[in-house]
């Protein structure tokens, strides 16, 4: 109620359901590779591949999302083989999303406009939003969706504190998480996994798309929930007077 109308309910929007769900799915999936439940993990990673396939299906730019997930996964993970495995059958996840609706658009004849749509018509449609880009635009995107991009702020920061933690050996992680967080590393696994997510999302929507104001709705949306995983060192009183302010 305090956007204007071109935040219009769009498939950029709705792909947050799915997505949630791929993302959840992963964390729930780490959880019992850690119990060796290889099965449990196996069937769990399948579905989250269906998930990100539907999401490829409402709109392809998911896929920055989506590779930013895996690409921060291998990157923490210590057992990197393991984490391929369990990839490969995410992807067949992903294949089994795809191969519903690649067959009824063969049987029902689809096929060649859905081609003609992907190599004509997005490449136009980038080229358009591509034309309209200057700071003017940007300066009436901070506009239109003022006061909600400074919560961009403390959502970028808290995204690379995160890292930061993350990519420390083992040793010191433990140090740092005493020091800094009471939570343990799981919860901090799964703030990076969101923080891929954000930050994946916020670049592509500013930096390919960015034409229409609805986009910029979902980088929004996960900076707050980002920003609400997150652990505050600063005295409750003071956080509800800067809400309030806010």
């Amino acid at each position: 109620l305090s956007r204007n109308e071109w935040c219009h309910c769009q498939r950029d929007s709705w792909m947050l359901l799915p997505v949630t769900f791929a993302a959840a799915l992963r964390i729930r999936s780490q959880w019992h590779e850690t119990h060796n439940q290889s099965q449990r993990v196996r069937l769990l990673a399948v579905c989250e591949g269906l998930c990100w396939g539907a999401a490829f299906w409402i709109k392809p730019h998911v896929a920055f999302s989506a590779l930013a997930v895996f690409s921060l996964d291998l990157w923490i993970q210590p057992d990197r083989k393991s984490e391929l495995r369990r990839l490969s059958w995410v992807i067949a996840g992903g294949i089994l999303a795809a191969i519903p609706g690649v067959a009824w658009m063969l049987t029902s004849g689809a096929w060649p406009h859905f081609w003609d749509m992907q190599l004509n018509w997005n490449p136009e449609y980038v080229a358009a939003a591509r034309s309209r880009r200057s700071w003017l635009r940007v300066w009436s995107m901070l506009t239109h969706f003022h006061p909600w991009w400074m919560v961009h702020i403390l959502a970028v920061f808290k995204s690379f504190q995160v890292f930061n933690i993350i990519r420390t050996p083992k040793t010191e992680q433990d140090q740092l998480l005493s020091d800094q967080s009471p939570r343990p590393i799981a919860h901090q696994r799964a703030v990076a996994i969101l923080s891929s997510i954000y930050l994946s999302w916020f670049a592509q929507a500013s930096l390919l798309q960015h034409s229409m104001d609805y986009i910029q709705v979902p980088p929004v949306i996960l900076a707050i929930a980002l920003v609400s995983m997150s652990v505050w060192t600063i005295p409750l009183p003071v956080r509800r007077v800067a809400v309030a302010a806010f």
